[in-house]
């Protein structure tokens, strides 16, 4: 049986990245928050986050680049006109990050450039009636919404698909990690709290931010450093971030020192998601990193408590480093993060994961995999093949449980390759919970078909104090379906 949250559905572009352009000059926009009392110096002239966003939009000339220097406080996309009364167009608004720019938080107003880099402290909020719960701890959870809140707090390269689209829309723009690009696109020291996407369309999904990588000339791939999602809701996909890249788009965009915390999507990904659809011409990909990012207490129903990634065809990279997942839940497979590829149609799909540094702890899931779910699939009868290749070094599984595979599953279906190299892995204190079921405690390998391959290499690896509960058979490793190899 193939494994699915039915992300990419009834969505019917190769982007290409010119050489770097280097900036000709820089204007640098001051910009206060919502409730600001008052300024001095270049301050007291400082224009709100919409404005400035506008000034560099209206800016058509991509070598000039521009700079928001944020002063510490509270943004909303917009300023409703009756707080008992929100309508859905206000709802609807969100801020618009249509050109490449660098958006900096923390600014205490002193002076230019005096800083304090916390993310709690620079907040875009979707709470628009101003009534949500206050956060506890500087944390904030998605039960805390209260009332009518934005659907969706920020997009970069516009929305994908508005209601009654079958097509997605084009990405607008070229957004690039790498500093010294004129395209450099940053957002650094804020935190994205309480959107609450239960609109229609794509407005039920990435309810703290989308990015749009859609598109033949489009690429959403931004530097993302300390930054905070916590306490957003969707009532599809993503309650964080989302970035998509359909139909042979780019997305890949580069998380440092990044939280999301509380966050809770329907079906997949409470805290991040990466979809990507196969074009039958172009080629793109869909390769995030992230580096020293936490995903805490976030849930899924369909899957992927913490991070989810849904990929159809062409080739992708994910890259993880220093992460931790901790207390992510699902009520579906993979309490902490899914990476689910599937062959397209017209191309194979290729994936390589490199995990470095990884913990996954107190995570659960009703279903497979509570700590880290790998799967690779195609459909019965085709010629494309769904082939993964993953690198685990480090990696600890600690305390989380499960009904089959309390820890980490590989799982193929269809024509498909899976290759895990798991090194110096630890697995303690993982549960297998379940009923009538033939579970692995730490490990859970599943080959659903005879012609998928699912390999996983064990190498100095600890695995000791994993148990079965609740009627379930096994050891620490458990194998379902065909035969499955561990070396």
């Amino acid at each position: 049986m193939a494994l699915a949250v039915g992300l990419l559905a009834g969505v019917g572009v190769q982007a290409q990245t010119a050489a770097p352009l280097a900036c000709a000059s820089t204007t640098t926009l001051f910009v206060v928050g919502d409730d600001d009392m008052g300024s001095t110096g270049v301050w007291a002239s400082a224009t709100s986050l919409q404005s400035a966003l506008a000034t560099a939009k209206a800016d058509t000339d991509l070598s000039h680049c521009y700079e928001l220097r944020l002063k510490q406080g509270v943004y909303r996309p917009v300023k409703v006109a009756d707080a008992a009364n929100v309508t859905d167009a206000e709802r609807g608004v969100a801020f618009n990050i249509d050109r490449p720019l660098q958006l900096k938080g923390g600014y205490t107003g002193a002076s230019e450039t005096d800083r304090v880099i916390d993310p709690v402290n620079t907040v875009l909020s979707g709470d628009l009636d101003k009534n949500d719960l206050p956060m506890v701890n500087g944390t904030a959870k998605a039960t805390d919404i209260q009332g009518k809140n934005s659907f969706r707090i920020m997009q970069m390269g516009g929305d994908f698909l508005t209601a009654g689209q079958t097509d997605p829309t084009p990405g607008n723009g070229v957004y690039v990690s790498k500093s010294g690009d004129s395209r450099y696109t940053l957002l650094e020291g804020l935190s994205f709290i309480a959107g609450d996407a239960d609109g229609p369309s794509s407005a039920s999904s990435a309810a703290g931010l989308l990015c749009n990588g859609v598109g033949i000339d489009a690429v959403c791939s931004p530097h993302v450093s300390q930054i905070a999602f916590m306490g957003n809701r969707a009532s599809s996909a993503a309650g964080g971030f989302m970035a998509v890249a359909f139909e042979g788009g780019v997305s890949s965009p580069q998380f440092d020192d990044v939280s999301f915390v509380g966050n809770l999507a329907k079906t997949g990904g409470g805290g991040f998601v990466g979809l990507y659809n196969a074009d039958k011409v172009f080629g793109g990909t869909l390769s995030p990193t992230f580096t020293r990012v936490t995903f805490q207490e976030n849930f899924a129903s369909g899957g992927g408590g913490g991070m989810h990634l849904e990929l159809t065809g062409d080739t992708h990279a994910v890259t993880l480093t220093d992460v931790e997942f901790v207390n992510n839940s699902t009520d579906g497979f993979a309490g902490a993060a899914s990476i689910l590829t599937t062959a397209a149609s017209s191309s194979d799909v290729k994936m390589q994961a490199m995990l470095s540094n990884v913990t996954f702890r107190g995570n659960s899931a009703s279903s497979l995999a509570s700590g880290l779910l790998l799967a690779a699939q195609s459909s019965f009868g085709t010629t494309t093949q769904s082939i993964v290749d993953a690198q685990l070094n480090n990696v600890t599984f600690f305390g989380n449980t499960s009904t089959t595979g309390a820890a980490f599953a590989n799982y193929t279906v269809g024509k498909a390759t899976l290759t895990t190299d798991l090194k110096n892995g630890t697995f303690n204190a993982n549960v297998a919970d379940g009923r009538n079921v033939v579970a692995g405690s730490a490990i859970q390998l599943t080959r659903s078909s005879t012609d998928s391959t699912n390999k996983l290499n064990l190498d100095s690896s600890i695995l000791w104090g994993n148990t079965t509960e609740g009627g379930a058979t096994g050891s620490s490793i458990g194998y379902s379906g065909e035969s499955a190899s561990v070396l």
